[in-house]
Parts: C-alpha cells; sequence; structure tokens
C-alpha cells in the first residue's frame, strides 16, 4: 500500500469514526479503539491494519501473540488479502520498520518466538505507548 493509499485509509477510518459518534450508536470502546488505531497509524506510519497488529503487541505485551491470533485480529482491516501465515509475517515486518524509522523500540522491538508467534517486550511496549504521546 503506497503511502497516499495509506493516508486515504486512515482519513476513512477516521471519517468512519465521525460517523459513529454523531449517530450515537459507537460504543465507547468502539470509538476509542479506532482513535487509537488511527494515532499509531499515523505516527508510525503504518495501515490501520498494521496498527492493529502494534496495538495487539502492545495490550499484550510480554505474551507470545500466535499468527491465527494476528490474523483474526486484522481481518476487518484485510480488504480481499489472503489469511495466511505470511500475511501475518508481512505485518510485522511492516511494525517493525515503522518502529525502527520511528527509533523506538532498539533493533528487535519484536521478537519471534519459533513455532509459537511473536512477542514484544513490556519495556518496548511502554515505549512505543510513550512515542506515540497517547494511552
Amino acid at each position: 500500500m503506497t503511502c497516499s493509499a495509506c493516508a486515504a485509509r486512515i482519513r476513512d477510518l477516521e471519517e468512519e469514526l465521525a460517523v459513529w459518534r454523531a449517530s450515537g450508536q459507537a460504543s465507547l470502546r468502539a470509538g476509542a479503539r479506532l482513535d487509537r488505531t488511527a494515532l499509531y497509524a499515523r505516527r508510525f506510519h503504518l495501515t490501520p491494519g498494521n496498527a492493529a497488529v502494534l496495538i495487539a503487541f502492545v495490550d499484550g505485551a510480554d505474551k507470545v501473540m500466535t499468527r491465527e491470533a494476528l490474523l483474526t485480529l486484522t481481518e476487518p482491516f484485510a480488504h480481499g488479502e489472503d489469511r495466511d501465515d505470511r500475511a501475518v509475517d508481512t505485518r510485522v515486518k511492516r511494525v517493525r520498520r515503522g518502529l525502527a524509522t520511528a527509533k523506538v523500540g532498539g533493533d528487535r522491538p519484536i521478537q519471534t518466538v519459533y513455532g509459537l508467534g511473536y512477542v514484544m517486550a513490556a519495556d518496548v511496549a511502554r515505549a512505543v505507548v510513550q512515542a506515540a504521546g497517547a494511552w
């Protein structure tokens, strides 16, 4: 996804949030999740789906995130992408790149746990939250 397409998707997400809020049907939790996804996407130059992966790592710091859990989490953002383990690996690679660009989390912010999935250390999660300036 190009930067302009990524920015357009973030704008769409923000518009969707505004519509939900205006309708009075949005739950506070769903609105907060969309706000946070847009914030992380902008701060770390990620697509909303990749930002959702980053949020999952931050919220589950020090816990192994399986590929299946990450795949399920990002399904709403898939937009016709393949549903396989390699798609998760690509998202994790892009999150790592976004964190490296922002100089957050050192050289290995997300560790691969062979045969299980991925994990982000709590200190890296705190640095991500601090760099994002929220939560």
